[in-house]
């Protein structure tokens, strides 16, 4: 047994009529506290980008200020020890300075020489001039005692030499 089909003949150019959406369905009432939610819009997606990337600026700003913040305040430890360094040099040429001054001192001099056995003489030194043809002036001084002669010169001048 075989079933026929009956099918209607295509009229050539005509559409098939649309066929009907079912009947909508009556949602269940939703409940008051909830609301229905549109699907996001152009204009919230690109407001919720500027938003993105304002925070993101916004984060980045803070952190480029908090980065330099960081550097200053290792410079401000490297010149505080800079500082620390120049006044304890400073300290240090001040406290030379005044032992070359005390050092130089004549009272000091004069009570060191004395401590070394040297006595301070009656009369200051004389330079006597030299008697040999050169032409050249000695450079004698007197003794210890005070005496200006040449006593000494002549004893020494063998020991220096003919041309001196």
């Amino acid at each position: 047994m075989t079933t026929a089909v009956a099918t209607r003949p295509a009229l050539a150019g005509q559409r098939a009529p649309a066929r009907r959406s079912p009947a909508p369905q009556r949602l269940p009432a939703r409940p008051a506290h909830l609301w229905l939610v549109a699907p996001a819009s152009r204009r919230d997606r690109r407001r919720r980008r500027h938003l993105i990337f304002g925070i993101t600026v916004t984060v980045l700003a803070v952190l480029a200020a908090v980065v330099f913040h960081a550097l200053l305040a290792q410079s401000q430890i490297a010149i505080d020890q800079l500082d620390g360094r120049i006044t304890q040099a400073q300290r240090t040429y001040e406290q030379v300075r005044l032992e070359h001054a005390q050092l130089e001192a004549p009272a000091r001099i004069v009570a060191r020489a004395a401590a070394l056995g040297l006595v301070n003489p009656s009369s200051p030194p004389t330079a006597v001039p030299g008697t040999s043809g050169s032409g050249t002036s000695g450079a004698g001084t007197s003794s210890a005692s005070g005496s200006a002669g040449t006593d000494g010169w002549s004893a020494v001048k063998p020991v220096l030499g003919e041309g001196s």
